[in-house]
């Protein structure tokens, strides 16, 4: 099966896992160490061998009211001679008068080009040498260098109202196209460059009153940010990023739950370099919309929304004490990327759908397994077809 992302155990560690915000009922305040094993497979990274650890710790000094403060390790090298060391953090003052999150990484990790627009219809030429033969693809395969780092500090002004500054610096360079055998490359691709330093300060402004941040039952999570990147800072472009990321979480009844989300997001340049790669805004992946590859579409801004319902279906009670219960869940998303909002258009949404499963770790926490399928209903997406992909994580999508 093609575009399959294949993921086994703790990949989420690098894309969706916040289990440092903890139930803030929760009263166990004793530091704890969990070192996991990190292993993953996909066509692109081969297999991933490594190991991550989850520190989690009392800033709070006894302060129920706050979450535990945790930091998360994870380093991994791959059969494909890759290296992924990755790092975040949540950390809460007592009252939670003081938050601070952020990550940092360094990759030697695989990616893909898909060119610019809400089409991926952008063509890669490879000639084989064993074969004598030319296939086509719609995505350039590449490797760089990467370094990221991105602290977020937030002060409480009200009751789930937190309001501060963020900083974003990634820089990308030795640049090596995989495989070296391509003989043409659309310009769709190489019109949106993707080496060199982006710098940005800006502001956030976030409103969360969820029951759980990790599995929430019920509430709301409100999130505005800002960014801008500029020489001032460092940065090779320069451009500005406004992003609303809304979700709720209404309770049908007993144990089902409804999760909505809606991001919109918009990036503005004036600089005739343009936006690179990574800073465009794009959809895809294990947090926007399964079922795509992150960064299948990609544009200056961005309107996406997802709808999940979550049902609990069991429970093991004594016999299988480890698992706590086994629930499932259906998605749909869609998203679109555009240059200018009167190119949106209802026809324009990239569609996915799928399911999976739940197996609950933590009642208390609500800490759970899961396992997704998620397909891609633009046909468009693949060089041939429809991409698919399977995810394998912790915690949930959003």
């Amino acid at each position: 099966m093609r575009r399959i992302i294949f993921t086994i155990l703790a990949s989420i560690f690098m894309v969706n896992f916040s289990i440092g915000q903890e139930d803030s009922t929760n009263t166990d305040r004793k530091s704890r160490i969990f070192p996991v094993p990190a292993l993953t497979y996909t066509p692109e990274t081969q297999l991933t061998l490594g190991g991550a650890m989850f520190y989690f710790f009392d800033l709070a000094k006894g302060d129920a009211s706050a979450n535990m403060s945790n930091l998360q390790a994870l380093a991994v090298y791959t059969t494909a001679n890759q290296v992924l060391i990755d790092s975040k953090w949540n950390l809460y003052t007592r009252l939670e008068n003081f938050v601070f999150t952020g990550r940092a990484f360094y990759h030697i990790y695989p990616d893909r080009h898909y060119g610019y627009g809400n089409n991926a219809d952008s063509r890669v030429d490879i000639f084989d040498k064993e074969t004598g033969e030319t296939t086509s693809t719609n995505y350039l395969l590449f490797k760089t260098q990467r370094l990221h780092f991105a602290p977020v500090i937030l002060r409480k002004v009200t009751k789930n109202l937190f309001a501060g500054i963020q900083y974003e610096y990634e820089y990308l360079y030795d640049f090596k196209a995989i495989p070296d055998s391509i003989t043409s490359i659309s310009s769709g691709i190489l019109d949106v460059p993707v080496t060199g330093p982006r710098s940005g300060l800006g502001w956030n402004i976030t409103y969360d009153s969820r029951t759980n941040p990790v599995n929430p039952e019920k509430g709301h999570f409100i999130q505005f940010q800002n960014w801008f990147f500029s020489e001032i800072f460092g940065s090779q472009y320069t451009y500005s990023v406004f992003r609303v990321d809304a979700r709720t979480y209404p309770r049908l009844f007993k144990d089902h739950n409804l999760a909505l989300q809606l991001v919109v997001d918009q990036r503005y340049t004036e600089d005739e370099q343009g936006i690179p790669m990574r800073g465009l805004a794009r959809f895809g992946g294990a947090d926007l919309i399964r079922g795509y590859f992150y960064g299948t579409y990609q544009a200056e801004n961005l309107l996406m929304f997802q709808a999940e319902y979550r049902l609990p279906v069991m429970t093991f009670g004594e016999k299988f004490p480890f698992f706590k219960g086994l629930g499932l869940v259906g998605f749909i998303g869609g998203g679109q990327v555009f240059n200018e909002w009167q190119e949106v258009g209802f026809n324009q949404f990239r569609l996915a759908i799928g399911g999976g499963m739940r197996l609950l770790l933590d009642k208390e926490k609500r800490l759970n397994v899961g396992i997704d399928f998620g397909y891609g209903l633009h046909p468009g997406s693949d060089f041939d077809g429809n991409q698919t992909g399977f995810y394998f994580f912790m915690g949930e999508a959003f």
